[in-house]
């Protein structure tokens, strides 16, 4: 889980003996921070880490991987619905064990956390299991909870005080919940994460990534759910094609609320609650309530005021330049605490980048605009590149190429899902601009054309390409009609 220092007491460096001194210490021990201590250390830097909760960050422990697993498992009923149509006799009603689920997710998560721990001392990084916070511009201080073996094992609970060179600031985000009545009532995307048995009835609250994802979920793995977010339509950001058309998906799944927002929420902690909005005032009843509207910087306990660290005024979160380097040119700072993209692979990259600096061996800047992306709804949804919209935005001619067709895997569904693809063309130069799909495993396609995109992909050269029959994938290099 991502990292926040705990350390309330303003001690000085005087106050207690340096225990040690790093040319680079990480502040936060999920994807970022991870990869940047190993990345230091195996070009000879003296690197430490500090993480008060379990190693992998918000991806790792409630993030990605919890929730691509709660995908399969939704999707499985969606298979399940569909075999019929392929010859499948299914005896008697399928049933869901959501313990055996949250069981096994659980022991994978662990494994995983052990990985994180096996790399970093495989890798000569000296791990502290702790809070960390900045107590002057190069003093770190770590309220020790219970840290590794090779640091000083029988210290538990002690504070230890660090110097550093060269500081990252890496402790992710956290959710934030809105200021309304009965806000105590509500669950987070972690609570959600630790639930033991599957809600009768859910209420989520978000049209973002977490809010699609989680009650998509929900209710494929049989729980009565309502959907609710503010705007028209879900996933904004996205394109307007892909996010009208998932909003109909999302309809036939659960109920959807939209253009509502939430008021207040009565009853017990446990038990049911009431669930109030602005577009009716008949309460809805659940037994569980998630509220996704977004996440913040983790940054309240980091002591950043007191060592001169700015905050970028516009997100909240710690202001960098182009090299990640904070306002103390020492110190960087990547992933969710920057207002950048919050994804994993981002905080990935951000963190390469800021090593490549300190050694000396510095990357190519990142390309934000061909950052890929994918959302596990049901269907899919993937994106790389503009949107139609934001290229018009930036003063683009555009010529816009797509196709809707039901796959082969769902010719003899039922209810078979059709498949959305758009690729965005720049009209000068014919490069290829966007691609966005709606349909089962886009992420996997996207993938792949992301890095044709890197290589400046035109739409010619996808004209020339082969495609492979039959797969979704070949549409990509078949669309040859421009929408009118």
């Amino acid at each position: 889980m991502e990292n926040s220092s705990h350390g309330q007491h303003d001690m000085t460096t005087t106050d207690r003996e340096i225990t040690d001194h790093y040319d680079l210490f990480v502040i936060g021990g999920g994807s970022g921070g991870v990869r940047a201590a190993r990345w230091a250390a195996s070009r000879g830097l003296k690197v430490g880490i500090a993480e008060g909760d379990r190693f992998g960050g918000t991806c790792v422990n409630v993030g990605c991987v919890p929730k691509k697993l709660f995908y399969h498992a939704a999707h499985i009923s969606e298979v399940l619905h569909d075999a019929e149509g392929f010859g499948w006799k299914l005896e008697g009603a399928a049933t869901h064990d959501w313990q055996q689920l949250t069981e096994g997710i659980e022991r994978y998560i662990k494994r995983l956390n052990g990985i994180y721990e096996r790399l970093l001392d495989q890798s000569g990084v000296i791990r502290y299991r702790g809070w960390a916070r900045l107590v002057s511009a190069h003093t770190i201080e770590v309220q020790l909870v219970d840290h590794a073996e090779q640091v000083a094992g029988d210290r538990q609970g002690s504070r230890m005080m660090i110097k550093a060179d060269q500081i990252l600031l890496a402790p992710g985000g956290r959710p934030a919940l809105p200021d309304i009545p009965g806000i105590s009532l509500t669950q987070d995307s972690n609570d959600f994460f630790a639930l033991k048995e599957a809600p009768r009835r859910a209420v989520v609250v978000g049209g973002g990534y977490i809010g699609v994802e989680l009650a998509g979920a929900l209710s494929g793995l049989g729980v009565d759910t309502t959907l609710v977010y503010r705007r028209e339509l879900p996933l904004r950001g996205f394109d307007e094609d892909i996010r009208r058309k998932l909003s109909g998906y999302l309809a036939e799944q659960m109920t959807v609320r939209s253009g509502a927002e939430l008021l207040r929420v009565e009853g017990d902690r446990i038990g049911v609650k009431s669930v109030y909005l602005s577009d009716s005032e008949d309460p809805i009843e659940a037994e569980f309530v998630l509220v996704a509207t977004g996440r913040v910087p983790n940054i309240e306990q980091l002591n950043l005021g007191s060592v001169g660290i700015e905050l970028d005024p516009e997100g909240g979160g710690i202001r960098v330049d182009d090299e990640y380097r904070t306002s103390l040119p020492h110190i960087f700072a990547v992933g969710d605490v920057i207002n950048r993209l919050q994804l994993t692979p981002v905080a990935l990259a951000e963190a390469m980048r800021v090593v490549g600096t300190l050694t000396g061996k510095a990357l190519p800047p990142l390309n934000y605009d061909l950052v890929p992306t994918t959302v596990f709804s049901h269907p899919n949804v993937g994106q790389v590149g503009l949107t139609e919209e934001a290229a018009k935005q930036r003063g683009k001619e555009v010529i816009v190429y797509e196709t809707d067709f039901k796959p082969l895997q769902q010719a003899l569904s039922k209810d078979p899902k059709r498949v959305y693809m758009k690729l965005v063309i720049c009209a000068q130069s014919d490069r290829v601009l966007g691609c966005h799909m709606m349909g089962d495993d886009a992420g996997e396609q996207i993938q792949g054309l992301a890095a044709a995109m890197q290589a400046n992909i035109t739409k010619a050269q996808l004209d020339q390409t082969i495609g492979i029959h039959p797969t979704m994938a070949e549409e990509w290099v078949t669309m040859r009609t421009a929408r009118r």
